[in-house]
């Protein structure tokens, strides 16, 4: 898994859970997976962290956020915003 954008893929199935680190500013990875194309994007803008992610078709990915209850995601794209 890269920890600072928290894509793990195992057994078929998506974990995103990012580590954004306020150093670095923002952070967009992607993974081209067996499954399709997975990204984990975040930024970090004022009080507050934007987080985007897409998840391929056919598949859903459980997201993890600091501070958030789990969520899981069917295909598409998302945008998440924190409070810090």
């Amino acid at each position: 898994m890269d920890c600072a954008a928290g894509i793990l893929v195992n057994d078929g199935k998506i974990v995103i859970a990012p580590q954004p680190d306020q150093r670095l500013g923002y952070l967009h990875a992607s993974y081209d997976s067996p499954y399709g194309k997975i990204t984990s994007d975040w930024k970090y803008e004022k009080n507050r962290i934007v987080y985007t992610f897409e998840i391929p078709a056919n598949m859903t990915a459980t997201v993890r956020l600091e501070g958030c209850d789990p969520e899981t995601l069917k295909a598409g794209s998302y945008e998440r915003v924190v409070s810090l």
